[in-house]
């Protein structure tokens, strides 16, 4: 199973569920320099997330993103979309950040 740290309890391990109703966790695991910018790579671990949504980055500024565009990458092909859920992998476009940044939805 997978478990994230929870920062506000002195790092109590917090076990992730993977179910896209419970709130959102994702980790940003890869990142490339594209025609539109940054290209953040993520991994959905629980909860889901939409075009437009703000997630906040737990790195040290904990500083709020609004999603502009999600996209599923299929080779050299980018699909986009409105939402994903726990499971997915999606690139985002607008979410600079450094690859192992953990976000979620502010809120847990």
């Amino acid at each position: 199973t997978n478990c994230a740290l929870d920062l506000d309890k002195d790092e109590k391990q917090v076990g992730l569920t993977g179910v896209s109703s419970d709130p959102f966790v994702g980790l940003a695991f890869k990142l490339e320099e594209g025609k539109f910018g940054q290209l953040t790579y993520m991994r959905i671990y629980q909860g889901k997330v939409g075009r437009g949504d703000t997630i906040q980055s737990m790195a040290a500024d904990r500083r709020k993103v609004r999603i502009p565009r999600l996209v599923r990458m299929h080779a050299n092909e980018m699909e986009d979309v409105e939402s994903v859920g726990a499971g997915d992998i999606v690139a985002m476009f607008g979410v600079d950040c450094a690859s192992g940044t953990t976000f979620t939805d502010g809120k847990t």
